[in-house]
């Protein structure tokens, strides 16, 4: 329930943000599959689901959430720069990889030192914490530029910015009949 509330507030955040329903849920994809990797590793691992490690996917969630705002802000600028979608992917992983990469692996340094703990809980809830991080990482680096290379969105931002001339009453049929600073 905890997660389906937060991929819920993401997928808002996410859409307002973008000011797209469809271009938050793209952007929820990449987040999500860290989350089914966590699942995958319970399931494979003698680590069991319990109330310490249970936690660990909303809160990765939520850091991992942040990696991938990053690239998809500066993906939406790029990608307006930029000739295609995929120039304009590649554009936006130059400029975001180095901070993200850097403070993806102080977390996943700082989750990991949890595992040399005693407590059993707190050494899975490290061990689990630090591999989520570095799986939302990479899927950050790999997934996320090959999905945005491949679809084209359109946010209400880019409709407010359409270049309609200076004349737009004189050229577009929606505008007959008003003045310059109407239209």
């Amino acid at each position: 329930l905890s997660l389906a509330i937060a991929m819920g507030v993401i997928f808002l955040v996410l859409a307002a943000m973008f000011g797209s329903l469809r271009a938050g849920a793209i952007a929820l994809v990449p987040n999500a599959l860290p989350i089914i990797a966590y699942f995958g590793i319970l399931g494979s691992s003698s680590i069991t689901l319990n109330l310490t490690t249970s936690l660990v996917a909303s809160v990765v969630l939520g850091i991992a959430v942040d990696d991938s705002i990053h690239f998809l802000s500066r993906f939406s600028t790029e990608a307006r720069r930029a000739k295609n979608n995929a120039e304009g992917a590649a554009s936006a992983l130059t400029k975001v990889i180095r901070p993200v990469s850097f403070t993806t692996i102080a977390l996943c340094f700082g989750f990991f030192t949890l595992t040399t703990g005693e407590l059993k809980s707190q050494v899975e809830f490290g061990f689990l914490a630090a591999a989520i991080l570095f799986i939302a990482w990479l899927l950050d680096v790999t997934f996320t530029p090959a999905l945005c290379a491949r679809m084209r969105f359109v946010t209400s931002w880019d409709l407010l910015t359409v270049p309609i001339g200076r004349a737009p009453h004189k050229t577009l049929r929606l505008f007959h009949g008003l003045s310059n600073r109407d239209a």
